[in-house]
């Protein structure tokens, strides 16, 4: 399968578009509560998509924020690369999303209490 065939069978999955799930304004934006979840989509406007990222900031539900390998090498002191060769080895949960890896605060925070999860580091 070429990039482009890969690509466009990407998009055919995708969900359709649909009007805001608050107001119904046809003008909407994709809006992901969970951005391990890619396909799982809520459409909304654009005004009623940002009083959602308020609402979500507001509540603390940013443990399943997630975050790059680089922002958790800052976080736990080691570098970027050491954090993906983690993740590719199971040592800490992560997901990759296309080509990058993503954690979730949640195991980034379970990780400064457990440690990783094999004592082999």
């Amino acid at each position: 399968m070429g990039r482009t065939s890969h690509i466009t069978s990407i998009r055919s999955s995708f969900p359709k578009q649909q009007p805001c799930a608050v107001c119904g304004a046809k003008s909407v934006e994709a809006h992901h509560e969970d951005y391990l979840k890619p396909f799982e989509v809520v459409w909304l406007c654009k005004k009623h998509h940002a009083q959602r990222h308020v609402e979500l900031k507001r509540s603390k539900k940013d443990l399943n924020r997630v975050l790059s390998p680089r922002q958790v090498s800052k976080i736990l002191g080691f570098g970027s690369l050491t954090i993906t060769r983690w993740c590719r080895e199971g040592k800490i949960e992560g997901h990759k999303m296309g080509r990058v890896w993503r954690i979730t605060e949640q195991e980034v925070m379970r990780v400064l209490k457990e440690g990783l999860r094999d004592d082999r580091v």
